[in-house]
């Protein structure tokens, strides 16, 4: 069945890139502008994107600035079969979900993530404070399916590199400040600035503070009178972030950056909503809140920060018969978080977060060519570790249940990737990568005042209360694939990849437990198994009509086994292995330039997920967007304007997929239109006016199963707890570049 389906897709696309190449002499010139080359480093080697045999996705300052792009989360809207959001109740902590593939709860920090996020090179192992804003960012790229023989941790979905703005040694001092002004009481200031020192280093300094007084209501109701009392404002932002980026071109061979990065955020809670009923007046009636972004709160809605330290150090050497790279880097982060989470005014159930922890890791590649240029070759070796400590408190009608863990882990990996050139057409990719893990867990749950493991279990004391847990996994990781330039617009190529995630301790463990997915009583104290996926992809690359147009496209086909899934199960998360599973999609890309300065880009991603035919996949089935642009020069310096708008399908929410009645589910699909205008004078000064989800379009990011519909209505999934998305936002920004 999986060599029927790849082998249709290659001959479908094999004709498509005939059909192309031959449109291609025949394409009259219509004009002299063509489209701007894009370079990325999914390889490890900057190359152009349209000769990179990898589905990649890629944003560069311009792009992020003038489609709205803000912060991680916004770069979903302009990208196919990608999905980021919130955790429940927590802005900064974000869940990326790409071609069906996620990370279901990201509070949990024994749950390793199935995209990777590369911050400057840099691994980021946890999700708490990795919403990061899009501030003096150079580029991000968007790199599809299972990762390991190139890249510092091996996923199973993809990965996204983020990279800032560096300094250059030998060039002038160069910066910009401004600010910008907005509804909510929202504003910022920043700026940054780059400098020479002497003339072989060059530093560059950069800060930003972003503040707005949030734009959701938690409401306190009289249990009376079902009156409002009193209301806090949430999802605001109180951020402050300062980086910091030296580049010494020590010697003619070697090249040392260090970059350094301190964020926080005082104001990261985030409003959850049960969508039927979060009005509680005595005895037991529940009415609903007829405003989307106001919820009945019994804990004063939501509370939140966080704190992150980033530092990294890479040493570039440039010997004659090859190039060796080596990266080290630290990071610390800071958690703490509260939020209702029943979502009603009714004292029910709320959790409170408290986590910090810290990784350190190691990675050295080697890379250079060989056999007379025909072999491009890459190899290195990783190292990663980390501590947490992770104290949850979760308080259900007043009775504490208590998750008190210490975790730590490391990883050990060396790899491969290998590119030969078979003829002046035609290269094979291949590449190997083998990884050892060990994760440790010690932990002093407590349930309503009771011990939670089992005695009899080795790893725990003899009265139940104290457990440490120690398990090791290792696998092997492998990329393989053909690609073949029909001409030099057209571009085919066929791989296959097998990748891994680690399996884990169950941090939030508290003994025997009913589980709705397995209709059977398990124990949350057992750790998980790894995942594996083998998946394969095809597809095409193109530019036709004199460089005017760029069009591609991929199908891919996942065999999933073992895949991890976190099922919330009476107030703690289990992490559970539900056995095998296949995704299948399609993605599109195009670009097109018409007219005097205008541009169109596009994309579309269909993927369909089959494990059981009650599961309801949390990925919309179909996405699609356009983003319309638009550039002249004047006399007095150049207008540019850029309206987007991204629809996404109907989609499953994160806990809530096995129950046919829930009338609430799937979510609804919605659409999203951000447009931006910005008039750069020749002086230097810029004045831009931007809006996003500028129809003020109502949806919500996630659900959970609400515990209020299990005591009142006798089903936990008929109601549920939302997390209502951001309104329409707009605002002024006035920038001045030197």
């Amino acid at each position: 069945m999986i060599a029927k389906r790849i082998s249709t897709s290659v001959t479908s696309l094999a004709a498509a890139a005939s059909a192309i190449s031959l449109s291609l002499v025949a394409a009259p010139s219509v004009g002299q502008q063509v489209l701007e080359e894009v370079i990325v480093t999914a390889t490890r080697r900057s190359e152009s994107l349209q000769d990179v045999p990898v589905a990649v996705t890629a944003f560069n300052t311009a792009q992020l600035e003038q489609n709205v792009m803000l912060e991680l989360s916004d770069i979903q809207e302009q990208t196919p079969s990608l999905f980021i959001t919130q955790s429940q109740g927590a802005s900064t902590s974000v869940i990326v979900e790409l071609r069906g593939q996620v990370q279901n709860d990201s509070s949990v920090t024994t749950l390793d993530p199935s995209v990777g996020i590369y911050f400057n090179g840099v691994y980021i192992g946890r999700a708490q404070g990795a919403m990061m804003e899009m501030f003096d960012i150079a580029s991000v790229e968007i790199l599809k399916g299972s990762q390991g023989t190139l890249y510092g941790r091996n996923t199973t979905g993809g990965a996204i590199k983020v990279e800032t703005v560096k300094p250059e040694p030998g060039e002038p001092v160069t910066g910009y400040a401004g600010g910008a002004v907005g509804n909510f009481d929202s504003y910022r200031y920043e700026g940054a600035v780059s400098f020479p020192l002497g003339d072989t280093a060059a530093l560059r300094i950069a800060g930003r503070h972003n503040e707005n007084e949030g734009w959701a209501k938690a409401l306190a109701i009289d249990p009376l009178t079902g009156e409002t009392t009193d209301s806090n404002l949430t999802n605001g932002r109180d951020s402050d972030l300062l980086r910091a980026s030296l580049v010494w071109d020590a010697t003619d061979i070697l090249r040392v950056t260090f970059n350094g990065e301190y964020y926080s955020n005082d104001d990261a809670g985030a409003l959850v909503k049960d969508q039927l009923l979060d009005r509680w007046t005595a005895p037991l009636n529940f009415e609903a809140t007829p405003d989307w972004l106001e919820a009945g709160s019994n804990a004063g809605g939501a509370e939140g920060s966080v704190k992150n330290e980033t530092y990294d150090l890479t040493f570039d050497l440039a010997f004659e018969a090859f190039d060796m790279k080596a990266i080290l880097a630290h990071r610390k982060w800071d958690f703490d978080n509260r939020f209702d989470t029943d979502g009603t005014s009714f004292n029910l159930i709320d959790t409170i977060f408290d986590a910090d922890g810290e990784q350190d890791s190691l990675e050295v590649q080697f890379s250079g060519l060989a056999f007379n240029d025909k072999l491009n070759w890459l190899a290195g070796i990783y190292y990663f570790e980390e501590e947490a400590l992770d104290n949850t408190l979760t308080s259900f009608g007043g009775a504490p249940i208590i998750y008190d863990g210490d975790v730590s882990g490391d990883s050990t990996a060396v790899f491969t990737h290998l590119i030969y050139s078979l003829t002046d057409k035609l290269s094979l990719t291949g590449g190997i990568r083998y990884t050892e893990d060990t994760k440790e867990l010690d932990g002093a749950n407590r349930q309503f005042g009771s011990c939670v493991y089992n005695p009899d279990s080795p790893d725990v004391t003899p009265d139940g209360c104290f457990g440490s847990f120690s398990d090791d996994w290792s696998f092997v990781s492998w990329t393989v694939g053909l690609d073949y330039v029909f001409s030099d617009s057209v571009m085919a190529y066929v791989k296959a990849n097998k990748g891994q995630r680690s399996g884990g301790q169950q941090l939030r463990g508290t003994g025997p437990a009913f589980s709705e997915l397995q209709q059977a009583v398990v124990d949350t104290t057992l750790p998980f198994d790894e995942e594996e996926v083998l998946d394969y992809e095809v597809g095409i690359k193109s530019e036709f009509l004199d460089g005017l147009a760029r069009l591609n496209a991929a199908y891919y086909y996942v065999d999933y086994q073992d895949f991890q899934y976190s099922e919330v199960i009476a107030v703690s998360t289990y992490v559970q292995n539900l056995g095998d599973a296949d995704v299948q999609g399609v993605e599109l890309e195009g670009t097109l330039l018409f007219g005097e300065g205008f541009s169109l880009n596009g994309f579309f991603s269909w993927l369909d997920l089959e494990y059981d035919e009650r599961f309801q996949s949390g990925s919309p089935e179909f996405k699609w967007g356009l983003s319309l642009s638009y550039s002249t020069e004047v006399d007095y310096g150049e207008w540019n304007a850029t309206v987007g708008y991204s629809w996404t399908d109907e989609r499953g929410s994160l806990d809530s997929q096995f129950d046919e009645l829930n009338e609430f589910l799937p979510l609804e699909d919605y659409s999203l239109v951000n447009g931006r205008i910005e008039l750069a004078l020749n002086s230097g000064l810029s004045l831009a006016a931007y809006g996003k989800n500028l129809t003020d379009e109502e949806y919500s990011l996630g659900a959970l199963g609400t515990f209020v519909g299990n005591l009142l209505l006798g089903d936990p999934y008929i109601s549920n707890v939302l997390t209502p998305a951001e309104p329409r936002t707009y605002g002024l920004e006035l920038r001045y570049a030197f």
